[in-house]
């Protein structure tokens, strides 16, 4: 398994995903009400940061440190189909991601191991970004935006989770 972080299908600026403005509003729902079960999920399944990952996390500027939770193992697939094949469009295959970072939840496969803080530390990053955008839907208008407009590399989001990876 090729350990480099990100994928480089996901580093490959040519490859630039598209969806409308229109098409990331469509999916906004859909995408929260999947968020937000997801959490429910991670409430249940996953485990609270514990040593290290709690000064990564205030490092990383999160605020609300009780309510990470991370879940190792297959990342989760949207149930429906159009939200699947728009994530997909974009890049974020999740077979291929080493994480994917909804709400509060980190969602880490299973087969990163050898880079599992520079994984978390960025994702961590991601939750700081979602506390900041003060929504789940407010923080995925502006990523999928970003990530559709600008390819993966090229979101400003992405840009600052990775300044902050260690």
């Amino acid at each position: 398994m090729d350990e480099r972080y990100p994928p480089p299908s996901l580093a490959n600026p040519l490859a630039r995903p598209r969806l409308l403005e229109a098409d990331v509003e469509a999916m906004l729902p859909s995408a929260v009400e999947w968020v937000q079960e997801r959490e429910a999920y991670a409430e249940e399944h996953g485990r609270a940061l514990v040593g290290p990952e709690l000064d990564w996390a205030r490092e990383a500027g999160v605020n609300d440190l009780a309510s990470v939770r991370i879940v190792v193992g297959e990342l989760p697939t949207p149930s429906d189909s159009t939200l699947d094949r728009s994530f997909r469009a974009l890049g974020l295959d999740p077979q291929r991601l080493a994480a994917l970072t909804l709400g509060h939840t980190v969602f880490i496969n299973d087969w990163v191991t050898r880079q599992f803080e520079t994984v978390l530390t960025h994702e961590l990053r991601h939750v700081k970004q979602r506390e900041d955008a003060g929504s789940v839907e407010a923080y995925l208008r502006a990523y999928v935006s970003q990530v559709s407009r600008f390819g993966y590399q090229g979101a400003g989001l992405e840009f600052d989770a990775y300044r902050h990876q260690h």
